[in-house]
């Protein structure tokens, strides 16, 4: 396997969302942007096919693999490759023979995986297991990887189930500045959330810069939740 860096969040795409029409992307710096219209997919962008997905798991390049999986996850149209990305979670490598079982069930991936299924979920598609992919996500959102724990937070955003209140309300509470702001990001889009908890988790909270950050975000989440909380 490839010895690289694999940095979450740090370039364009990565973390990013469509929900509902929303597009939603965590910058480096923790902070979240979002907008009632996708951007315009650029050259890079451009959509990605069977042969290259396989291709690409092949190489066993974290950087790589993540690339196509944010291209896959800006495609408008995703019905042609979502078939072999959930036999990639399933571990079937039946249609990928040149692909490690290792690279593909390393976390780094997985929760790519689970990302991108989990999103195609909740925009429309069938067939596919979201309480497995929010499940992974819950598993990993303590990792001691800080990179895989910050991703598997941005998917329980994306999943928004409210059992996961305690879970991210016991992250918010550790203020833990490594994770912090990925957990306020899955936290406001928490149906189940309200202006009581929010209060009473910033209250809590030591550091005054964290409390804002949790109450701004909050005030910043009515138009996202719009789109969640139907």
């Amino acid at each position: 396997m490839r010895n690289t860096t694999w940095i979450a969040i740090l370039v364009c795409g990565v973390g990013a969302a469509f929900i509902g029409g929303l597009y939603v992307r965590q910058l480096a710096d923790g902070s979240v942007r979002h907008a009632a219209e996708r951007p315009r997919e650029a050259p890079s962008h451009a959509a990605v096919g069977r042969d290259e997905l396989i291709s690409t798991l092949a190489t066993q390049d974290f950087d790589r693999t993540i690339s196509v999986m944010n291209r896959i996850k800006a495609m408008r149209y995703q019905g042609d490759i979502l078939p072999l990305i959930s036999e990639a979670w399933q571990l079937n490598l039946t249609n990928m023979p040149h692909v490690e079982r290792e690279f593909v069930a390393h976390p780094r991936i997985r929760i790519e995986i689970a990302d991108v299924l989990l999103q195609a979920s909740r925009n429309g598609a069938t067939g596919l297991e979201p309480s497995a992919y929010s499940s992974y996500a819950r598993l990993n959102a303590t990792s001691t990887d800080r990179d895989v724990a910050i991703h598997a937070l941005l998917v329980l955003g994306v999943a928004g189930d409210a059992v996961d209140i305690p879970l991210l309300a016991d992250i918010l509470a550790s203020e833990n500045e490594a994770t912090f702001r990925a957990a306020v990001h899955a936290f406001v889009q928490v149906c189940g959330v309200d202006d009581e908890r929010v209060a009473r988790i910033a209250s809590r909270l030591r550091s005054r810069v964290l409390q804002d950050h949790l109450r701004q975000s909050w005030r910043e989440a009515p138009e996202l939740r719009s789109h969640l909380c139907k």
